[in-house]
């Protein structure tokens, strides 16, 4: 693991943001506002929790070269038509410090320094003041958008400075290519609660990824968010419904009011990637984890067979779960991870650590994720074996990697991400193997994959589920060593395939795609398994060109991200385009790692009396012999000359992302960068607060449900 940490900013210059940001594979957006959790969250749970908040964001690098965009919140967000980048937005990576580095303590930042490798684990954290000072208080926090080229694994945790880190709450943080969408259930409430009062406190924070984003609670009550704004829906019941008008990220906060330590954090997938089937990767006796199963039908109920390993031999329960409402499991025992599987309709599943006693020593909890989104690899995000990674008594490490594989496994453990294997283990299906690392105590930037026993490193591959977080056989009371939070570590697709548009010929000069303009187009390909996919593993598949016409001969293939293209034939058929019809097979070996292949072609927007449509879509997908379909896409705003506003810059490049594990996926395509002219983060950096984020309003949701405080920053 290679630690970069510091908590202050690396101040950016101004080259061109568009020009900058054309080839981003990602876009997250930091979830959970310190402002906003510390109000209607920690002082929930603890009435005594004082300021500041002490937040964490990580950021761990997959891929040599990956270049990384923050673009904070405080002063709005970039604008993709304005030529100049704000002085606050930082790029790591691209070999240019005049516009910064990665935070790195006792480095100085150069151009030599500023290359981001396999393996880093950027650590960021900052004691936030509440309420917020913004006089000129720029910080990595909650509400700041991230870009990347190279798909990276980040993880957001945050605690009070008092009690400290024994009441914390962590999430993964999925990009809007997956885990984003438009509909969501909450699998708990208030209205259902554990023995520990688990879930006397649920809230729903949820944040938008683009402007005039309106969600609906349960129908008949709507909010109109802008671009990283967070809205809080508190004492949730299960089942309560969310709709968005534009994909938004949710997060689930649960805790026991008045308890002083129980919290959880869970992050929400969307209706569509619901599934029957789940692999939970951790089981602990002592610390009682038990998992939630919640039945999202309105009209029928579904029995649900959960599977264990009690000394070795499997074992399972079925439990009938009523329409909308949820069960719980017995204990999963130390040892054994779970295999949960629905006999007719979709299920939600999340797991509960430390559901003895008052539930507050150990707690923590995730999201388990379906078996159809697993992957034979994972790269772990934040991975501190105790607070601020700090071990400094006799007692080792508190929090820890939980690995489940779906068969028997070999279980390759690569601690720094640097191609080397530091260990290999083999293991039995469903059992929970935990990792950890006796170096420096900490798992951040770890990847770990798995092969069919005895098949070698580049054998056959299983699927695994991993998880990280505190270890109840490890931790005690009052243990100011041990951060009480954890997280499910997000499942890392063997393939990304991802679309680009950005201007070729811009006829007119108005920096807009507009009709007769030329626009070209680079579809990227990145194998991110630990093995090699030979010449003709993939196809590139893009049937047709919407409202374009191909150029001919345009089409270049590049074998890596140093290598010179090369021309691709035009097709002897019916068209030119050597993309339709059967597709591109590729020419030559994508290299494990990183390996990325580049196919690029130009096409002509028709004339303006031939446009049908003022969205210009262009659609396709990536046929794998691992089985997997890729679709991508990318849309692009058409403007008609007389539409066409005052000139702006030659060229902005837009993106498409798709990350899609498996064909059981779905893919949620957001617009991409949707312009923003005002600050419209969830407070202003100007010391007044400006209309769109004026005082909490408090309003009647529902006849049938009890009142629920709305609050948006």
């Amino acid at each position: 693991m290679k630690l970069l940490s510091l908590s202050t900013l690396a101040v950016a210059v101004a080259p061109t943001w568009a020009a900058n940001i054309g080839l981003a594979s990602q876009e997250f957006f930091v979830p959970m506002p310190e402002e906003l959790a510390f109000d209607r969250t920690f002082q929930q749970i603890s009435s005594s929790a004082t300021a500041p908040i002490h937040t964490l964001v990580s950021v761990t690098i997959s891929t040599n070269g990956t270049i990384v965009y923050w673009d904070h919140w405080e002063d709005g967000f970039e604008n993709p038509l304005n030529p100049a980048m704000q002085s606050t937005t930082e790029v790591w990576g691209d070999g240019n410090a005049t516009n910064g580095c990665a935070p790195k303590a006792g480095k100085t930042c150069t151009d030599e320094n500023d290359r981001l490798l396999a393996g880093q684990a950027i650590i960021l954290q900052n004691d936030v003041d509440i309420p917020r000072n913004l006089n000129g208080s720029v910080l990595y926090d909650g509400g700041d958008n991230i870009k990347t080229t190279f798909p990276v694994a980040i993880t957001r945790g945050a605690y009070a400075q008092k009690p400290g880190s024994l009441l914390a709450g962590a999430t993964e943080v999925y990009d809007k290519g997956y885990g984003w969408g438009k509909e969501f259930l909450s699998p708990v409430g208030t209205d259902a609660n554990l023995p520990t009062d688990a879930f006397g406190y649920v809230a729903m924070y949820c944040q938008a990824g683009e402007d005039s984003t309106t969600l609906a609670f349960n129908g008949n009550q709507s909010a109109t968010l802008n671009k990283g704004e967070t809205f809080v829906f508190e004492y949730v019941h299960v089942g309560d419904e969310l709709s968005a008008s534009n994909p938004i990220q949710v997060h689930l906060v649960t805790g026991d009011r008045g308890s002083k330590y129980e919290m959880r954090w869970f992050t929400l997938l969307p209706r569509g990637l619901y599934s029957r089937s789940f692999v939970a990767p951790v089981g602990n006796t002592k610390g009682g984890v038990e998992l939630v199963l919640f039945n999202p039908s309105n009209e029928s109920s579904v029995d649900v067979t959960y599977q264990w390993l009690d000394s070795g031999l499997r074992k399972s329960t079925t439990v009938t779960v009523s329409s909308m409402t949820n069960s719980l499991s017995t204990v999963i025992p130390t040892g054994s991870g779970a295999f949960i599987d629905s006999d007719g309709g979709d299920i939600v599943v999340l797991a509960v650590v430390d559901t003895v006693d008052t539930g507050d020593l150990y707690d923590w909890g995730f999201p388990v994720m379906p078996r159809d989104s697993l992957t034979p690899q994972v790269l772990v995000g934040l991975g501190f074996g105790c607070t601020n990674n700090e071990c400094s008594d006799d007692k080792g490490v508190r929090s820890v990697v939980w690995v489940t594989s779906v068969e028997d496994a070999d279980l390759y453990i690569d601690l720094d991400n640097d191609g080397t294997v530091d260990e290999t283990r083999s293991i039995l299906a469903l059992t929970s193997n935990m990792v950890s690392d006796s170096n420096d105590n900490d798992m951040s930037g770890a990847f770990i994959f798995a092969t069919e026993t005895g098949s070698g490193k580049y054998g056959a591959p299983v699927n695994i589920a991993a998880a990280w977080g505190q270890n109840p056989d490890y931790s005690f009371a009052n243990d100011a060593f041990a951060l009480d939070l954890g997280t499910v570590i997000v499942p890392f697709p063997s393939l990304k395939v991802s679309k680009h548009a950005e201007l070729a010929n811009d006829i007119n000069g108005d920096g807009l795609f507009g009709p007769g303009d030329t626009v070209a187009y680079t579809i990227r390909v990145i194998n991110q398994s630990a093995r090699n996919l030979a010449k003709e593993s993939f196809t590139i598949v893009d049937p047709v060109l919407d409202q374009m016409t191909y150029v001919s001969g345009s089409t270049r293939y590049t074998c890596s991200a140093n290598a010179t293209s090369f021309s691709v034939s035009d097709n002897k058929n019916d068209t030119a385009f050597p993309l339709d019809a059967e597709g591109l097979a590729s020419k030559c070996t994508l290299h494990g790692k990183g390996g990325m292949h580049t196919i690029s072609f130009q096409a002509v927007v028709v004339s303006e009396s031939q446009v049908t449509n003022t969205t210009l879509t262009n659609r396709g997908v990536m046929r794998s012999n691992l089985g997997e379909d890729l679709p991508f896409e990318v849309s692009v705003p058409l403007v008609m000359p007389t539409e066409a506003p005052t000139p702006g810059p030659t060229a902005y490049p837009v993106d498409s992302q798709s990350i899609v594990p498996t064909s059981g996926l779905v893919t949620a395509s957001p617009t991409p960068f949707p312009i923003d002219t005002s600050p419209s983060a969830y407070v202003s950096l100007v010391p007044t607060i400006p209309p769109a984020c004026m005082p909490r309003k408090t309003l009647k949701l529902s006849s049938t449900k009890t009142e629920k405080n709305l609050e948006r920053y």
